[in-house]
């Protein structure tokens, strides 16, 4: 099977939520990561918040000179179940009005979605959804009973497109994860373990760059973040060099909706159970 890669962003407020109030110093990373995208003539799919891009419409110029596929991240990163299906409802309709066409693709907020809140996507005419992390993040959820391919929902018109783990260990293909436990790890298991053929690699805005609104950060979130933010190296340094790793093995960029339009006449169905 040929190998493709999807480079996937969240674009939303610093930290997901976890500071007092919104911050967008992430946003200003986007600049640089276009001189990465030209210079290696890679694909991103960005997921973006429509809080964000009503606080920051400059980033749609930014986006655009990137060839960005731009679908939605909810309106304003929401995790309550209840409240989340409002957010849908309105991060939607605010993808709609700014772009003047519904959104292909959705994102969960922190990867949290549950089978009713895939049965909402459907209704509003959401083709694929890849909030999925097929792997265990104590206290936030415990998906390694999920399939780590893309797969077809049971009675739902959805494709899921799973965020890629290494195989068998299923430790997320993320920046996030990279800049944590470092580059020459992840190269040393992915020699063990290898690469999926289909590799959908996440990272958010406020992870290519060491940002201002750190420091506001609660204390546990600040030490979580400590070595991203403040021991590594420059993290946009760390994702072009995987970008260069990842097109050495022979990988074609791809933006979401095109793997979504070549994987669904062969994907299997999964029955997903809450």
């Amino acid at each position: 099977m040929k190998k493709i890669v999807c480079f996937t962003i969240d674009v939303e407020p610093d930290f997901g939520g976890l500071l007092p109030s919104d911050s967008y110093y992430g946003v200003a990373n986007l600049s640089r990561l276009a001189k990465i995208v030209s210079k290696y003539g890679i694909k991103i799919t960005a997921f973006v918040t429509g809080k964000t891009l009503e606080d920051n419409f400059s980033i749609l110029k930014v986006l655009d000179e990137m060839n960005a596929e731009v679908e939605q991240h909810s309106y304003g990163h929401q995790v309550g179940h209840e409240q989340k299906l409002e957010d849908i409802d309105r991060g939607i309709k605010t993808h709609e009005r700014i772009f003047g066409k519904k959104p292909y693709g959705y994102r969960a907020p922190q990867g949290i979605i549950t089978h009713k809140e895939v049965r909402a996507l459907e209704q509003y005419g959401i083709l694929y959804d890849s909030s999925i992390f097929p792997a265990f993040f104590p206290g936030r959820y415990n998906r390694t009973s999920f399939p780590s391919n893309p797969f077809k929902i049971t009675n739902s018109g959805i494709l899921e497109i799973p965020v890629s783990v290494i195989p068998k260990i299923r430790i997320p293909i993320g920046l996030s994860y990279i800049q944590l436990l470092g580059f020459s790890t992840f190269k040393l298991l992915f020699s063990l373990f290898e690469l999926p053929d289909i590799l959908i690699f996440h990272f958010h805005t406020y992870e290519l760059g060491k940002v201002q609104s750190y420091f506001e950060l609660p204390m546990i979130a600040k030490l979580g973040y400590l070595r991203a933010q403040r021991l590594y190296r420059d993290p946009l340094k760390v994702f072009e060099d995987f970008v260069r790793y990842i097109l050495q093995r022979g990988y074609e960029p791809k933006y979401m909706i095109d793997l979504y339009r070549e994987i669904l006449p062969v994907a299997n169905e999964w029955n997903w159970k809450e």
